[in-house]
């Protein structure tokens, strides 16, 4: 599902340094509407402020399903960066 919103600009990035390697886990809020309230960094070990920001940015673009019983759903997610060798 992330896919469908990962930002031109985290591929770019990706691009520019084809060596980063690494892990991203993106701690976000879903809202009673499905729609993220809050994305940010949990943790990393990726060297590039850029990257992160670019993925931040993509969590805040994703829509989910209302969560039953309304509420908001608290999530964090791993994003695992190899770099082709």
């Amino acid at each position: 599902m992330f896919s469908n919103y990962v930002s031109k600009s985290v591929v770019e990035e990706l691009i520019k340094n084809p060596e980063l390697e690494g892990k991203v886990v993106i701690k976000f809020l879903i809202g009673a509407d499905g729609k993220v309230q809050k994305a940010e960094v949990a943790e990393t070990t990726i060297k590039s402020a850029e990257l992160e920001k670019c993925m931040i940015g993509a969590a805040r673009r994703m829509r989910f399903p209302k969560p039953l019983g309304g509420g908001v759903v608290d999530v964090k997610y791993p994003f695992v960066f190899k770099a082709a060798k």
